[in-house]
């Protein structure tokens, strides 16, 4: 009986033991889970029966500023969250038939950011100024040129070829986009890993590359971190000449490029065709 006892209460031992454990894993698991940004709201609304929260914080390099979209589930939460103030939020990230949400699971008032914020903005607002009063001396033909000049970028074979040692090749063909008559190798990159299915482990923003590889030359055409987003690329002949178009989308940008061989400059000339400011994607169409 005495041992029956005894074997009874080690076995509940173990078990409490085991369901500590699994809670502690669980809690650990969460905490990993979420993360934690300060912004500025700028915008509430009800979205496909949503609490859509907008919020302007600091890009990855803090010289300039981008826009994250949050789900509010809590909608008492979310009530008492002011436009116009600055928060600390803690969010986890989902995937909603197959696009990624980030959910808001708490937020504190945060002054501090608020201060930061508005040094970066004042800073930014002198610098314009000093731009517009400058650039009024050069009114005219000038002014047209430099846009037109800014619309154009001349990319030049690298110097330092880049180590794609622990990168994920997402895409790779092979294109005569030079007119040489041989193909050049064109390669599009990520700094995100797979798992073991081979199922991309997308962060809420990762380095991009595309990379064109002709003999011993390389041509960086993209080298950019995308914030909530893909990028794509088409290649395509019109008139006997060849181009590469890529498409950046996400929460806040929707720029198309084009990339087109010069053979007097040796470089890819890239022209922005479509990039608007201060955009906010709202809602984009599924193809089921």
């Amino acid at each position: 009986m005495i041992r029956k006892v005894r074997n009874t209460i080690i076995i509940v031992v173990v078990l409490v033991v085991i369901i500590a454990f699994a809670i502690l894993q669980n809690v650990n698991e969460d905490k990993e889970n979420t993360k934690n940004i300060s912004g500025l709201v700028i915008n509430k609304k009800e979205f496909n029966k949503e609490n859509q929260l907008t919020i302007e914080t600091f890009g990855e390099d803090e010289k300039q500023m981008r826009e994250m979209i949050f789900t509010t589930k809590d909608k008492t939460l979310w009530n008492n969250i002011e436009l116009g103030k600055y928060y600390f939020i803690t969010y986890s990230e989902k995937v909603v038939k197959g696009s990624k949400k980030l959910i808001v699971e708490k937020v504190e008032k945060n002054d501090a950011f608020g201060k930061a914020y508005s040094e970066y903005m004042k800073r930014r607002k002198e610098k314009e100024m000093k731009v517009q009063k400058d650039g009024k001396s050069n009114e005219g033909n000038n002014d047209d040129k430099k846009e037109e000049k800014d619309k154009h970028i001349a990319i030049f074979p690298s110097t330092d070829k880049i180590s794609t040692e622990g990168l994920t090749l997402l895409d790779s063909t092979d294109v005569d986009l030079n007119g040489d008559g041989k193909d050049e190798i064109i390669e599009l990159y990520t700094i995100a890993q797979r798992d073991s299915s081979g199922e991309v482990l997308w962060d809420d923003g990762q380095k991009w590359f595309l990379i064109v590889k002709d003999k011993n030359k390389e041509y960086v055409l993209f080298d950019e971190y995308v914030q909530l987003g893909v990028l794509d690329y088409w290649i395509f002949t019109s008139k006997d000449e060849c181009y590469m178009v890529t498409l950046q989308t996400g929460s806040a940008v929707f720029k198309l490029s084009e990339y087109s061989y010069v053979d007097q400059k040796d470089a890819f000339v890239k022209k922005d065709m479509y990039n608007p400011e201060f955009l906010n994607v709202v809602y984009g169409s599924e193809i089921k």
